[in-house]
């Protein structure tokens, strides 16, 4: 579906301009900003990042994303975002959903340090009631250390006309 539009919107630009048509006037978009638009509509609407065991420290891969996702942020005044934590089944409920908060500050101080508003961000914990493998493998409980990032619904703009 992506690649439809990106073709769409290459194909308008060629007959347009073959047409003596202007894309300063609006009446169509350009194939870069169709393209940036595309990459920010898939890559903002939810991202997770990864913690190891009994940690809520974010790893160096993390960081290098959450960068991009605190320039979408500054850049897009009006997003919000909402930010779980959450475990493995190891460990009491009670220190769990503890640690699940710690993983989920963890990831909005990072975004605050690159100057995203605090209003901007909530927080939850849902400790290891949120798996998202409910196996017992090693992979099982790496797969639910994480937090997960939620951004607000925005509307998809990059139709062409």
């Amino acid at each position: 579906m992506q690649a439809r539009k990106l073709i769409q919107a290459a194909t308008i630009v060629v007959l347009s301009s073959l047409m003596g048509a202007c894309c300063n006037t609006g009446c169509i978009k350009p194939v870069a900003t169709v393209v940036e638009k595309e990459k920010n509509l898939a890559v903002m609407k939810s991202s997770t990042y990864y913690f190891a065991f009994d940690k809520a420290d974010l790893l160096d891969v993390a960081k290098v994303e959450l960068d991009e996702v605190a320039a979408h942020l500054l850049e897009n005044s009006d997003r919000k975002l909402h930010i779980d934590g959450n475990t493995d089944v190891r460990g009491p409920a009670k220190y769990n959903m503890a640690l699940g908060m710690r993983r989920a500050e963890a990831v909005a101080e990072y975004l605050i340090s690159k100057g995203v508003a605090a209003d901007r961000i909530t927080i939850e914990s849902h400790g290891a009631q949120n798996l998202a493998d409910k196996g017992t493998t090693t992979q099982a409980h790496a797969a639910n250390r994480r937090a997960h990032l939620t951004f607000d619904a925005i509307e998809d703009t990059t139709a062409v006309a």
